[in-house]
């Protein structure tokens, strides 16, 4: 299992609410458009052509993912199981409080789960990128050892 952060905005654009009502992670630009058509990955890491090339190719299901707010983190996901949620582009996503994140996937975000020690895990740290694997032994083993039970329900729709 591999646990995945992703940026949900900026002090000045909180999406955040979309991840959660739509049960979905969206990340952009979606210029040229979808990622499993278009040549993405430049070579250059961390740069935002290789984020969405891994945001598309790299999560497998039962991944585990935290969703942050600059440096706090806000909510903690699990990539589903299930047939055709993988990677998919959203043109619904085209314009998000002026932002254009139509690369998408499905995250059963977890239900009444106390952060607690999590939330901060990123404080000191200077800068993430909006999308990336965290590494870190002691992070991993704090999102790794969640009940699965908080990820049991079924999959809000996209509308």
């Amino acid at each position: 299992m591999t646990v995945w952060q992703i940026a949900t905005g900026d002090s000045g654009r909180n999406y955040s609410s979309i991840f959660f009502d739509y049960d979905v992670m969206i990340l952009g630009g979606s210029k040229p458009g979808d990622a499993r058509e278009y040549k993405y990955h430049d070579g250059i890491s961390n740069s935002e052509g290789s984020q969405i090339h891994n945001f598309t190719f790299s999560p497998n299901p039962g991944d585990r993912v935290l969703m942050r707010f600059g440096k706090k983190i806000i909510g903690v996901g699990l990539i589903p199981d299930l047939d055709n949620v993988g990677y998919s582009f959203e043109e619904a996503f085209r314009c998000v409080y002026g932002w254009d994140l139509c690369h998408t996937r499905r995250v059963i975000w977890a239900s009444n789960y106390q952060l607690g020690i999590l939330e901060d895990v990123f404080a000191n740290i200077k800068q993430k990128p909006s999308f990336a694997a965290v590494h870190e032994p002691s992070i991993v083993k704090l999102v790794s050892a969640i009940d699965d039970s908080y990820f049991k329900r079924d999959l809000n729709d996209i509308q």
